[in-house]
C-alpha cells in the first residue's frame, strides 16, 4: 500500500527535477548561440574567408547528421543524465583549451576547424540523449506538455545567446565568450549530473528489446514522420537562408528587416511550440497538417510583392514549424518502445538538426541560380506534396515495433 502523500512528494520531486532541467537546456543552448556568433566571427578574423566560417558553423553539425543515428543504441544503454553530464564536461574543457589557444594568439584556420568538429561529437551524444532525457523525468502523460516547455527554453536559448554573445563581444572581447560558454558547459554538467537517473534495463518483462535504425525507418509508425522531419528541415527551416535575397533582390527594402523577418519566425516558433504541449498525443495526421501549413506558408512568401504580407506568412510558418518540432519529438518519444527512445530521438535529432548544412547548402544554390522566389516555390511545392502523399495515405496511423519485431 503506498503510503498517504508519497505520490505528492514524488510528483513534486519530478517537478523540482524537470525544473532543473530545463534551467540546463536554456543555460546550454545559449552558451551554444553565443558560440556561434563568435566562432564565425573569429573564424572569418583568422582566415579571412567566408568559406571557412561558413564550415566552422556546418563541421559542428556534420557528425550529427553522420554518428548520431548509430549513436542511440549506446545512449539506450546507459544514464541519460550521466552521459549528457560527461558530453557537456568534455565540451567545456574542450572550449576551456580554445580559450587558452585565443589567449596565447595560437588560433589558426586549422585548430578553429579541429576545435568546430570535435565539439560536433560531444553533441552526438548530448543533443539526442538530452531530449530522451525528458521521459526519465516526467510521467508519460506531461511528456508532450515537458517537450514543449524543453523547446520553449532552447527558443529562449537562441534568442539569449547572440545578445550575450554581442554584448560581450562590445564589451570585453570574443575571448571572453569563448570562457564564458567553457564555464556555462561545467555549470550545466554539474546540473546534469544531479537529475541522476538510471539506465533503461536491456529487456523488461514484457521482452522489449533495442531498436535498431533499420527497423525504425521500415516501420509505417515511423518512417512517414522521420520523411517529414527531413523535408520540414531541409525545405522550411533553411529557407531563412532564401529571405535575405527575396529581401534584397525581390522586395527591394532595407537588409535591416530581414532581422524583423527572423524575429517573427522565431515568436512564431514559440507560440506553436506552447500551442502544441497542450497536446496530450500527437498523430502522424497533425503532423502532415502543421507541414502542408509550412509548405503554403512559403508558396505565399514566394509570390508576395508586400514585406507585411511576407512577415505574416513568415509568422505562420515559424507557428508550424515550432509546432511540428513539438510534435514529432514527443511522438517519437512515445511511440517508441522506453529501450529504443534514444534511437528514435537520435536519428530525429540527424535529421532535424544535422541535416541543416545539407539545407542551407541547397537553399543557397537554388537561389543563386533561380532566385528567390522561384526557389520558394519549388520548396513549397515539394513539402506541400509530401505532407498531402502522407495525408491522404494515412500513414504512420498504426502500432509501434511489436517486441518480437525488434532486434536482441
Amino acid at each position: 500500500m503506498t503510503a498517504p502523500g508519497s505520490g505528492a512528494r514524488s510528483g513534486a520531486r519530478s517537478g523540482e527535477r524537470f525544473r532543473r532541467y530545463l534551467v540546463a537546456v536554456a543555460v546550454t543552448v545559449s552558451g551554444n548561440w553565443a558560440q556561434n556568433v563568435v566562432m564565425a566571427i573569429v573564424a572569418l578574423d583568422v582566415s579571412d574567408s567566408a568559406l571557412v566560417a561558413g564550415l566552422a558553423i556546418s563541421l559542428k553539425q556534420l557528425p550529427l547528421l553522420l554518428i548520431a543515428p548509430m549513436a542511440g543504441r549506446f545512449i539506450d544503454d546507459r544514464s541519460k543524465s550521466l552521459l549528457v553530464a560527461r558530453a557537456q564536461t568534455g565540451a567545456g574543457l574542450l572550449t576551456f583549451a580554445l580559450f587558452a589557444a585565443a589567449v596565447g594568439g595560437a588560433l589558426s584556420t586549422p585548430l578553429i576547424l579541429a576545435y568546430a568538429l570535435a565539439l560536433g561529437m560531444f553533441s552526438v551524444i548530448d543533443v539526442p540523449a538530452r531530449v530522451a532525457l525528458i521521459a526519465d523525468l516526467v510521467p508519460e502523460g506531461r511528456i508532450s506538455r515537458a517537450t514543449s516547455a524543453a523547446n520553449t527554453a532552447s527558443a529562449l536559448g537562441r534568442v539569449i545567446g547572440p545578445a550575450v554573445a554581442a554584448v560581450m563581444i562590445a564589451a570585453v572581447s570574443t575571448n571572453a565568450v569563448f570562457a564564458l560558454n567553457a564555464f556555462s558547459y561545467l555549470v550545466t554538467a554539474s546540473l546534469f549530473l544531479s537529475l541522476r537517473t538510471e539506465p533503461t534495463p536491456i529487456a523488461g518483462p514484457t521482452g522489449e528489446h533495442r531498436t535498431s535504425t533499420r527497423q525504425l525507418l521500415k516501420s509505417s509508425t515511423f518512417l512517414p514522420v522521420y520523411v517529414l522531419v527531413f523535408v520540414v528541415a531541409v525545405l522550411v527551416v533553411n529557407s531563412q537562408v532564401v529571405l535575405l535575397v527575396l529581401i534584397r533582390d525581390v522586395l527591394r527594402v532595407e537588409e535591416g528587416r530581414y532581422g524583423v523577418l527572423l524575429f517573427v519566425l522565431g515568436v512564431g516558433a514559440v507560440a506553436g511550440t506552447l500551442a502544441t504541449g497542450r497536446l496530450a498525443s500527437p498523430r502522424v495526421g497533425q503532423l502532415a497538417l502543421v507541414t502542408l501549413i509550412a509548405g503554403c506558408a512559403l508558396l505565399v512568401i514566394a509570390w508576395a510583392s508586400e514585406f507585411l504580407v511576407v512577415a505574416i506568412a513568415a509568422t505562420v510558418a515559424g507557428v508550424a514549424v515550432g509546432s511540428f518540432a513539438t510534435a514529432s519529438s514527443t511522438y517519437l518519444q512515445l511511440k517508441s518502445a522506453s529501450t529504443g527512445r534514444g534511437q528514435a530521438l537520435a536519428l530525429f535529432e540527424a535529421l532535424f538538426t544535422g541535416a541543416s548544412p545539407i539545407g542551407a547548402a541547397l537553399a543557397g544554390v537554388f537561389a543563386e541560380a533561380f532566385g528567390a522566389p522561384r526557389t520558394l516555390t519549388v520548396f513549397g511545392l515539394v513539402v506541400t506534396s509530401v505532407a498531402l502523399a502522407v495525408l491522404l495515405t494515412g500513414s504512420g496511423e498504426r502500432n509501434p515495433l511489436p517486441p518480437e519485431e525488434q532486434e536482441p
